[in-house]
Parts: structure tokens; C-alpha cells; sequence
């Protein structure tokens, strides 16, 4: 192992370009000794207090989600990639009404 990401990003998907906001982005590299044999022995946390927006949402021409990501870096070039969604915020996702 070389190095290991953590991070805390939204992604908005919709009709236009995706894009994505990293919140929190922390990286751990073995040369610097912050990443051991032992790091993945027990959990790891991290903390971050989240930004007052956007919160996560589901439309029609818009979804925002927000994700912990981890990245490992191995020493032979390949990369890990996992994504763990979450929910931020209490709005209820869109639903057009039907036409009467």
C-alpha cells in the first residue's frame, strides 16, 4: 500500500455536466509513516462538521448526493475506489403530480 484518501464529496448529477464538491479530503501516505501495517487492523474515523448546504436531493433535472469515499493507493499503480452514500438534509424528493 502507498497511500490512502479519505474524503467527504457531494456529486450533482442531472441533464448538464457532473460535477463534485470535495468537503473534507485527508491523505495518509506510508513514506510520511501516517499509513502502517496496522492502519487497517481497526476502524478508522474521521470527523468533519458539514457546510450549511446543498443537501442531498432527488429530481427531476437535479440530484445531489453526498458520499465518504475511500481511495487506496497500491504500491503497484492500481487503485481502490469505494463510495458509501449518506444522506444530508430532510428534503423530500420531488414527485410531479399527475394531471387531471
Amino acid at each position: 500500500m502507498h497511500a490512502i484518501e479519505t474524503s467527504v464529496v457531494w456529486i450533482t448529477e442531472g441533464k448538464g455536466e457532473e460535477d463534485i464538491g470535495v468537503h473534507f479530503f485527508e491523505r495518509r501516505q506510508k513514506r510520511s509513516g501516517a499509513l502502517t501495517s496496522e492502519t487497517f487492523l481497526r476502524p478508522q474515523r474521521i470527523s468533519t462538521v458539514l457546510p450549511a448546504s446543498p443537501f442531498s436531493y432527488e429530481g427531476v433535472a437535479l440530484t445531489v448526493r453526498w458520499c465518504v469515499r475511500v481511495r487506496l493507493f497500491m504500491a503497484d499503480g492500481d487503485q481502490v475506489t469505494e463510495d458509501k452514500f449518506f444522506r444530508f438534509g430532510d428534503i423530500e424528493p420531488f414527485t410531479q403530480k399527475s394531471s387531471e
